[in-house]
């Protein structure tokens, strides 16, 4: 497990409501503007299935994560290039690296992955990014970054104009 990298200690952490607006609002646009077989967004999780995911873990959720899976218990993104994990299928890394936890897919086999990040200064963080099978390479710092970096990436590799809800 690598460190990740530094926030500069200049820029405000996100609140949690603000995380999980920004969480949200790319998924909301993506969802809007193509057409309803490209993305598949199942009905969210119960509550019972978040605690006992939380319980499993031993550990809560990221606010974002566990807003998406309170609205959607996983999903398959732009035809399966992004899967996000139901709740039934969210899991620790390996079990030397517990403190990784699976979440999401893609289908050219990359796992992303968030952990909390302890900071010098005893403070934590979570952070989010790819598991290459031994280590996690920590990319984002909300669930919502993560999630816009993902489709925006995705996007620019969009070639069937069809796909598009015009």
């Amino acid at each position: 497990f690598l460190p990740p990298p530094r926030a500069p200690s200049f820029l405000p952490a996100p609140s949690p409501a603000m995380e999980i607006a920004a969480a949200l609002a790319p998924l909301d646009r993506v969802v809007s503007q193509y057409r309803r077989d490209v993305n598949r967004l199942p009905s969210g999780a119960p509550p019972d299935a978040l605690t006992a995911l939380e319980g499993h873990l031993n550990r809560r959720l990221p606010p974002g994560l566990r807003q998406f899976l309170t609205l959607h218990n996983g999903a398959d993104l732009f035809r399966g290039q992004l899967r996000i994990r139901a709740t039934s299928e969210v899991a620790v890394a390996s079990e030397t690296v517990q403190q990784v936890i699976l979440f999401a897919d893609t289908h050219d086999e990359v796992r992303w992955a968030w952990a909390v990040d302890v900071r010098d200064d005893n403070s934590s963080a979570y952070v989010f990014g790819t598991w290459d099978g031994e280590r996690m390479t920590a990319q984002h710092t909300t669930f919502g970054g993560w999630l816009a970096a993902c489709i925006a990436e995705i996007e620019t590799r969009v070639t069937r104009r069809s796909d598009l809800d015009d």
